[in-house]
C-alpha cells in the first residue's frame, strides 16, 4: 500500500510540474482521465495535453488549484464533467466552424516573440493578425499566457465562430517535455459594431 501511495504521489508531482510549465494562474479546475490532462483556468482558458506513455492510463484524478497537500487530490465527478464537456465543446467548434487563419511557426514573427517575453510588470498587450477577410483579431498576450521557453515552438489557428467571436487555438511544443499541448480561448473580433477590445467567453 505504501508503494502504491508513493507511486501515485510521484505521478501527481509529475502532473503538477507539467501544469506549472503551462500556466501561472492560481485558480484552475484540473482532471486527468485516460492519460489526458484537461485544465480549465479562470473559467475561460482551456488546456489539454496527451500524457500517454507518461502516466498510468487507469489514473483518474481531479482537483481545484495546485496544491502540495496530497489530501487535496480528489476524484470529483463535477470537475471531470465540467472540464471534459468544455473540451468537447471546443473540439466541436473546430470541426464545424471556418478556420480563418493558420500559422505553423508563429515564433518566426519577431513581434510575437517580443510579446511572449514580456514581464508581468509590463501588463497585457495584443498580437495583431490581418486575416484579409474583414476579421481583425487582436489576440491578448500577457506574462504566462502562453508560457513559452526559447526552444519551444508555437502554432496558431483561429476560427470564426459567429457573433463576432473568434476561437484562438495555440499548439505549443515543449521541448523539455517532448510533448505538445493545446491552449484555447475565445475573443471578440475588434471589427464588431461596439468598437475595439476583447473579452473572455465561456
Amino acid at each position: 500500500m505504501d508503494t502504491m501511495r508513493q507511486n501515485l504521489t510521484d505521478t501527481i508531482d509529475f502532473i503538477q510540474s507539467i501544469i506549472k510549465q503551462m500556466t501561472r494562474s492560481l485558480y484552475m479546475e484540473v482532471c486527468v482521465i485516460d492519460a489526458h490532462l484537461y485544465m480549465l483556468v479562470d473559467h475561460a482558458i482551456l488546456y489539454h495535453i496527451d500524457l500517454s506513455n507518461k502516466i498510468d492510463p487507469s489514473l483518474i484524478v481531479s482537483y481545484h488549484n495546485l496544491s502540495d497537500d496530497f489530501s487535496a487530490i480528489i476524484e470529483d465527478n463535477s470537475i471531470i464533467t465540467t472540464v471534459t464537456n468544455k473540451y468537447l465543446e471546443i473540439r466541436s467548434i473546430e470541426l464545424y466552424n471556418n478556420k480563418i487563419y493558420e500559422n505553423n511557426d508563429i515564433r518566426s514573427d519577431p513581434e510575437f516573440n517580443k510579446l511572449i517575453n514580456m514581464k508581468a510588470s509590463d501588463g497585457a498587450s495584443f498580437y495583431y493578425i490581418n486575416t484579409n477577410i474583414n476579421i481583425t483579431p487582436f489576440i491578448p498576450i500577457f506574462s504566462g499566457l502562453p508560457i513559452v521557453n526559447k526552444p519551444d515552438s508555437v502554432a496558431l489557428e483561429l476560427y470564426d465562430i459567429g457573433q463576432h467571436k473568434i476561437l484562438v487555438h495555440m499548439i505549443i511544443y515543449k521541448a523539455k517535455l517532448k510533448k505538445s499541448y493545446d491552449l484555447y480561448y475565445k475573443i471578440l473580433d475588434v471589427n464588431r459594431p461596439m468598437g475595439r477590445g476583447y473579452q473572455w467567453y465561456d
